[in-house]
């Protein structure tokens, strides 16, 4: 009933079939996994070959009869997975979108260039920072027919249709491929055959949702009139290049006559950055001026809430499995006691004993962190590689810094369950029996 309420709860929340269903089936797949973990770990427990005598106790707790130890692993190991998860993607997002953008994209991104402003505005922008801006034609259009078949009258107004069929392009022309874009099917054009006829590249992203190839022809409504283009290659564009993209370029001239404008880049000192956009403000009202260092800084503003909302999360599920911990220590307190008394009793100092049961802890805590710890960075790269197609950043930081504080945790929670039974003198408690 419980896992009947949870998934309802989730389904909820999610407000999708599909984002709820993803939700649930990773979360029952980490749990999978982790109770596997757990089985593992006990059996390597049971199977090892210990010489030092605390550890042959130690490793005995996991397995003995009544031993709360795969359930500690699977709360702990999913609290790990969480809190390592979220350092993974936070990092991995800020390395991507933030360090790493911040040292190649523009200083300035300049929209809505009109054709008879663009020689005084690239002169505006040299002489006031430096350095002559970028300036690329486009011209916004709707898709229209692919493969001469045209796409439903109603195709924009019926909010179930996919984004690549109700988007509004941006297209553009060039006589060679973009920076920052690679050639994965066909060939560029030569200036013989564009021509000859209107030539296209697609991005291949696009191609796939389109479904279309090499030799198909795509028609494109451009304010009411219709340009069909063939396709010849296939691009892979690096979206996180900071660069001017386009999932659609067309070959020269194959866009002659259609209204245009221009969409500029400009690299600017950062001590030249509010003079510039001022300068192009006053000269030219219409032209947004869009700065890149200051949307870089709100993307880090919105990592750093996203991630501190995350880390509240994952911090309630660190204290869970610390409660599921702290929980089997006090049910098995008096087990525990018997076997410290035992032990004394046979010989056995207050140190080996202490030793015992740091053994039992530091185990719990090296499995749990590496069930965990493997699990997150799977989680992470599953999620940035499918979700949010930005590239895996290696962190081996963070990945050995889960299982150093699993297991630091699980010690310390341990220690303070048990260290008051160190103290119990065997002959009392054996008379009490």
């Amino acid at each position: 009933m419980r896992v009947l309420s949870l998934a309802g709860l989730a389904l909820w929340q999610a407000g999708s079939w599909k984002v709820g269903g993803i939700f649930l089936g990773g979360l029952a797949g980490a749990l999978l996994a982790l109770g596997l973990g757990a089985r593992l770990v006990v059996a390597l427990a049971r199977r090892g070959r210990w010489r030092s005598l605390a550890w042959r106790q130690g490793a005995a707790n996991l397995h003995r009869p009544g031993s709360h130890a795969p359930a500690v692993l699977v709360s702990l190991g999913l609290a790990v997975m969480l809190i390592v998860a979220v350092a993974l993607l936070e990092s991995s997002l800020r390395e991507q979108l933030v360090t790493s953008s911040a040292e190649s994209a523009p200083a300035f991104f300049f929209i809505d260039v009109q054709p008879d402003q663009a020689p005084a505005f690239a002169q505006l922008v040299a002489d006031r920072g430096g350095t002559a801006p970028d300036l690329i034609p486009v011209v916004r259009s709707r898709l229209a027919a692919i493969d001469g078949e045209p796409l439903p009258a109603d195709v924009r107004t019926r909010r179930e249709d996919p984004w690549f069929l109700t988007r509004e392009y941006v297209l553009t022309w060039a006589a060679a491929p973009p920076g920052r874009n690679s050639v994965i099917a066909g060939r560029w054009w030569t200036p013989e055959e564009a021509a000859r006829e209107p030539l296209i590249s697609v991005e291949e992203e696009l191609a796939k949702q389109l479904a279309v190839g090499i030799g198909a022809t795509l028609t494109f409504d451009v304010q009411g009139v219709p340009v069909t283009a063939r396709v010849v290659n296939l691009r892979r564009v690096d979206w996180q290049s900071f660069g001017s993209n386009f999932f659609v370029i067309f070959s020269p001239g194959a866009l002659d006559g259609a209204p245009s404008t221009f969409i500029a880049t400009a690299r600017v000192p950062e001590d030249r950055e509010d003079r510039v956009q001022s300068a192009v403000v006053a000269a030219f009202p219409n032209i947004t001026a869009i700065p890149v260092r200051e949307v870089l800084t709100r993307v880090t503003s919105v990592l750093d809430q996203i991630a501190l909302a995350m880390r509240m999360v994952a911090g309630f599920s660190i204290v869970s499995g610390l409660v599921v911990m702290a929980g089997a220590l006090a049910i098995t307190r008096y087990q525990r006691l018997y076997q410290s008394v035992i032990l004394k009793a046979l010989g056995a100092t207050r140190g080996l004993v202490a030793r015992a049961f740091a053994v039992e802890y530091l185990l719990l805590g090296a499995g749990a962190g590496l069930c965990g710890t493997a699990l997150a960075a799977a989680l992470a790269w599953a999620v940035l590689r499918f979700a949010l197609d930005v590239r895996w950043a290696w962190a081996p930081g963070t990945l050995v810094l889960g299982v150093v504080a699993a297991i630091a945790l699980a010690v310390a929670v341990g220690f303070l369950g048990t260290i008051r039974l160190l103290g119990q003198k065997p002959l009392g408690v054996l008379r009490g029996e």
